[in-house]
């Protein structure tokens, strides 16, 4: 996710109950609404209970393109919704974010530069006053986003650099004042297949390492964590569907327990799919 937009979610967090999906995605295949819902997990005497948490209902068009977010509560009540606008080239050019009364809280407004890349995203309030801005700059294979205060002052910027096949190799944030924040480095299977995700501190430590991995038709069937200590810390098991799909997430916790290692379930995930 863009720092721009956790930026500006982290800011309405602070005066709303918004809701977001940070996990959508664009299904395989012609799916015209997918439903994600996310249950929280408990334990009682050595068993475990789910229950739901909440659910997010995406919409897409007959031509692919996602038109609308909604999030409900466990109970089936509408917590906010977003509505995607495309100009004719299919790009997106604005997200409106409203609460559970349908009023307009969030937009953000995106550009694009003569080549189809973009060039300048605009978040704005609910009364349209200018929130926060992020501008691109593209040099070869160097792609730069900088991140502005609806006064122009410079927030952050992250500086991402692509391989030879066009893939992220490596991101890089950092702070107004030049400094680095942190660093990721991306690496790829033979098959082209994400298949670790290393980052580091600011020291050149490593913080976190997840590693991917696929089944024989490049589904997604495990994520693993590690953490600053090299320790395996989470494991997220896949299943998926025909189209490569994820119909199930379940997330374990990993720790030194009790003599030897324990796996804890700690959430669940579930997707389903109308065509």
């Amino acid at each position: 996710m863009k720092k721009s937009i956790i930026i500006a979610i982290a800011a309405l967090v602070t005066c709303s109950a918004f809701a977001f999906d940070s996990g959508s995605f664009t299904p395989a295949g012609n799916v015209t609404t997918y439903t994600k819902t996310d249950y929280s997990v408990t334990s009682k005497f050595g068993d475990y209970y789910r229950s739901p948490a909440a659910k997010y209902v995406h919409v897409f068009d007959n031509t692919g393109l996602e038109t609308s977010t909604t999030a409900y509560t466990a109970k089936d009540v509408v917590i906010d919704k977003i509505i995607y606008q495309y100009d004719t080239s299919r790009n997106l050019v604005s997200s409106s974010f409203f609460d559970a009364n349908n009023e307009l809280v969030w937009k953000t407004m995106t550009t694009y530069n003569a080549t189809g890349k973009i060039a300048e995203e605009s978040e704005f309030n609910k009364s349209n006053a200018l929130t926060g801005k992020t501008i691109y700059t593209y040099e070869a294979n160097v792609v730069t986003e900088s991140y502005y205060n609806g006064e122009g002052g410079l927030l952050a910027k992250t500086i991402s650099k692509s391989d030879d096949k066009n893939r992220v190799a490596e991101e890089a944030e950092y702070y107004e004042d030049g400094s680095l924040d942190a660093k990721t480095v991306y690496t790829y299977d033979d098959n082209g297949y994400l298949s670790q995700k290393e980052s580091f501190n600011s020291n050149g430590e490593t913080t976190v390492k997840i590693i991917y991995k696929y089944d024989a038709n490049g589904a997604t069937t495990e994520e693993q964590s590690y953490n600053s200590t090299g320790d395996l810390s989470e494991r997220k098991i896949f299943k998926s569907d025909a189209n490569k799909n994820p119909t199930k997430i379940t997330t374990y916790s990993v720790a030194k327990k009790f003599g030897g290692i324990m796996n804890e379930l700690e959430s669940i995930t579930e997707y389903s799919y109308k065509y």
